[in-house]
């Protein structure tokens, strides 16, 4: 009696092994799908406070005293960072290079220095919407000086154009996963109840309510659930650490860490609600089900 009951024990073991697995790949190419999506948005973002933006001094304004009060000033200002004074030998300097000769050979074939002492800095990816940009055009103009920061604007739209097309992409292919994903558990929460399905019976047969019945099998799939999630987490994790190590790329620096807890969560609720849908589904139907029927499927 004891034999047939451990193989019975033992395929139902196996065949919860096999749904897990079957669970973790599906997660696992979910949270992929995700990862590639939080990278494009990271990498988008870190694009974006690469853009240096300038600001003239005016001549008048070009003490040092004057230049440290500015300075101090536009640190504090919304989304700014990465603040740096230039004098104007340095800014001819810098042209001067890009242009690949030295800052006497210019002056001497210019007569005088045309460029003016400025301050450079970069602006947090937030703030970088076009409202934002002219709060703080607004605000820099009350510094007394330049009204209009000098920036690369093209630049600017051609990485938000880009970020917008890809994020429309990632999404599609998230809601496509999500679908596939959703089927799988579907299938392998129903295989695994399939198995109870007399055990089911029994139980609706001498009066057990539905949710006496139920409870277990909701419980087991919930841990289900989590153990994928974690499994198919676990995964890629490993998979981005083998990707730095091979390409020696910094990948999971360049990710957003809020972003990518927001995912870890998302993806176990999302595995776990499912799987508790399914059981309940699965096992109303066999709770309801004809004795009849239930040894012909």
């Amino acid at each position: 009696m004891s034999a047939p009951i451990n193989k019975r024990r033992s395929t139902l073991t196996q065949m919860r092994l096999v749904s897990i697995a079957g669970l973790t790949v599906s997660l696992f190419t979910l949270g992929l799908i995700a990862l590639m999506r939080i990278g494009v948005y990271s990498l988008g973002q870190t694009v974006k406070e690469q853009i240096t933006f300038s600001v003239d001094i005016p001549e008048p304004m070009a003490t040092q005293t004057q230049i440290t009060a500015l300075e101090d000033k536009l640190a504090k200002l919304p989304g700014v960072m990465n603040l740096s004074y230039i004098n104007a030998d340095s800014a001819a300097s810098v042209v001067a290079h890009q242009i690949g000769q030295t800052r006497e050979e210019m002056l001497g074939l210019l007569g005088y220095n045309p460029f003016s002492p400025m301050f450079q800095f970069q602006v947090h990816a937030s703030s970088l919407a076009p409202d934002s940009l002219q709060r703080l055009e607004a605000q820099v103009a009350e510094l007394g000086l330049s009204t209009k920061l000098s920036y690369q604007g093209d630049l600017i739209e051609s990485v938000e154009y880009n970020r917008q097309r890809l994020e429309w992409i990632f999404w599609a292919l998230l809601a496509i996963q999500l679908i596939f994903t959703f089927i799988q558990l579907n299938n392998t929460t129903r295989l695994g109840i399939y198995a109870d399905r007399l055990k089911i019976r029994t139980l609706s047969l001498v009066g057990a309510s539905s949710w006496f019945i139920r409870r277990p099998i909701v419980g087991r799939s919930l841990l289900d659930g989590l153990v994928s999630a974690i499994l198919a987490i676990a995964v890629l994790g490993i998979f981005v650490v083998g990707l730095e190590h091979w390409f020696d790329l910094p990948i999971a620096q360049s990710l957003d860490l809020k972003l990518l807890v927001l995912a870890a969560v998302g993806l176990s609720l999302v595995s776990m609600l499912s799987c508790s849908i399914t059981a309940l589904r699965a096992s109303r139907k066999y709770i309801r089900m004809d004795g009849n029927k239930i040894h012909l499927i």
